[in-house]
């Protein structure tokens, strides 16, 4: 009775962790140096961040619709032909897309920081919601007391970790 019940958890371990396709949600950026954003004004550097915030869900979901077939296919090669599953190739190219988009909006993200387009967009955030812009004000100053270099890439993320909507 014990031995029909190792077998399936065996199996559910080698069907479960053998490829290497990764959800969209473990997918990190690569790193885009914001140094290639510096010459756009601060509405072009909000137009680039649109474009590609509007394509990032597609890429999300093609890493996933990705994964999910490759876990299909891992399934099927245990179960029909075990040697198959060495020539799987994960979903290495919807990974590195997505992982570019992201560090694409990083590098946007900074270089919107370094030319203090939220203090050029303040009057439309303050219009729109007042707290917003005194949120991204008390960060700023928050990064700064803790040693963070206003205009570096920590310091952008510092302040994107503060000023992000607690729920």
């Amino acid at each position: 009775m014990s031995m029909p019940i190792i077998r399936i958890c065996i199996a559910v371990f080698l069907i479960g962790g053998c490829s290497s396709a990764q959800r969209s949600s473990e997918v990190n950026a690569v790193y885009v140096p914001a140094e290639q954003y510096t010459g756009m004004s601060c509405q072009q550097l909000y137009s680039a961040a649109e474009a590609i915030r509007a394509k990032t869900p597609a890429l999300a979901s093609a890493v996933d619709n990705a994964r999910k077939n490759d876990k299909w296919i891992e399934a099927g090669g245990w179960l029909l032909f075990a040697p198959a599953l060495l020539f799987m190739d994960g979903n290495a190219e919807e990974s590195a897309a997505l992982a570019s988009a992201k560090g694409q909006l990083d590098g946007i993200r900074t270089a919107g920081l370094r030319a203090n387009c939220q203090q050029e967009n303040e009057s439309e955030n303050t219009k729109k919601d007042p707290n917003q812009a005194s949120q991204i004000d008390q960060a700023s100053a928050q990064c700064a007391d803790i040693g963070f270099e206003k205009g570096t890439e920590k310091f952008a993320d510092c302040v994107m970790r503060f000023s992000e909507p607690t729920d």
